[in-house]
């Protein structure tokens, strides 16, 4: 099965269920309460993956859906978390029982056989906020960290959020990162952190090896807002590099607090201030020290489209209108 952004696929089995107003698991950016249903689908490929609709299209998925059709889906966004799963958004199509060659390949498959094959999952068993890919319909505020009391379960809640980034710390002791090891392979990766020597070198305790130079990752603490709260957030080097330029890596603000360039240094962070991002963060109940803290980690992110925003925002509206 190759999953891509439009595709033909066989439709096995379906899951829905309504969720409950009480259920945090997600929660519509206008407060309202949404129906989500799930279909395992699959080609003849004898892979299968989990497809996650909402509103007016899980409404309608028991009903389209009946009898097993060949269904062909647009627009499904692709998530890495809990294996493959896709989700459809209010600009996904689903084209039920298309005209198309390739949709009467796949129904003569299933006819003759293809329906007693043994399916290889690509979707791991479950949802959960790590599943949820940063579509418009999966978005929680802010203040959902608290609201929703994420990150007090067994295992890591996940929150995807649209936010502006209003302040980052750069005043840390040593510089707003760490130093690692340069070791491009196993174990370390260069993400393993090292120990300075007292003759200058650097020492990795997880490889062995000691060298005279050492990487710089970013691991940055900032606070993000939305209109109903603000929360501080850890971003490690991928995300911020990403935040701050690749121009603009660890190493590179390094020499400037050499050179002694501060002004540059501190307008590498005060030009990506009240940028808008998508993010995706883990939320976790740590314990420092003998003390709980809760810890909010990015894990993804990208800069908002407003052209695309403005779509959703409007096909969210005509859904409302519609209901």
């Amino acid at each position: 099965m190759c999953v891509r952004s439009f595709a033909v696929f066989f439709v096995f089995l379906l899951l829905t269920r309504q969720m409950p107003d009480s259920d945090s698991f997600r929660k519509f950016p206008f407060s309202l309460q949404m129906v989500k249903s799930e279909v395992t689908i699959c080609d003849d490929s004898n892979c299968e993956i989990r497809v996650t609709l909402w509103g007016d299209q899980a409404r309608k998925a028991e009903d389209k859906f009946q009898g097993n059709p060949v269904v062909a889906f647009k627009k499904l966004s692709v998530s890495d978390f809990g294996g493959k799963t896709l989700s459809a958004s209010f600009s996904s199509s689903i084209v039920v029982s298309p005209k198309i060659k390739e949709a009467q390949e796949l129904a003569s498959w299933y006819e003759h056989g293809g329906n007693n094959q043994t399916m290889k999952g690509l979707s791991s068993m479950g949802g959960g906020g790590g599943g949820s890919r940063d579509t418009f319909e999966s978005r929680k505020y802010v203040s959902s960290i608290k609201d929703d009391q994420l990150g007090y379960n067994e295992k890591p809640d996940w929150i995807n959020f649209k936010t502006t980034i209003n302040f980052i710390k750069t005043d840390k002791e040593g510089g707003p990162w760490y130093p690692a090891c340069i070791n491009k392979n196993d174990p370390c990766k260069q993400r393993c952190k090292v120990t300075e020597t007292g003759d200058g070198n650097w020492m990795c305790d997880r490889c062995g090896q000691t060298s005279n130079e050492c990487k710089r990752r970013y691991i940055l603490s900032l606070t993000a807002m939305d209109n109903t709260s603000m929360s501080w957030f850890s971003m490690f080097d991928e995300c911020a590099t990403q935040l701050l330029g690749e121009q603009n890596s660890a190493d590179e603000l390094y020499k400037m607090i050499e050179q002694g360039d501060q002004d540059r240094f501190e307008a590498v962070f005060s030009d990506v201030l009240f940028s808008e991002w998508i993010m995706t963060a883990m939320v976790k109940n740590e314990q420092v020290n003998d003390e709980q803290r809760l810890k909010c980690t990015v894990n993804r992110m990208t800069k908002v489209d407003y052209q695309e925003e403005s779509k959703n925002l409007l096909s969210a509206i005509q859904n409302i209108a519609a209901q």
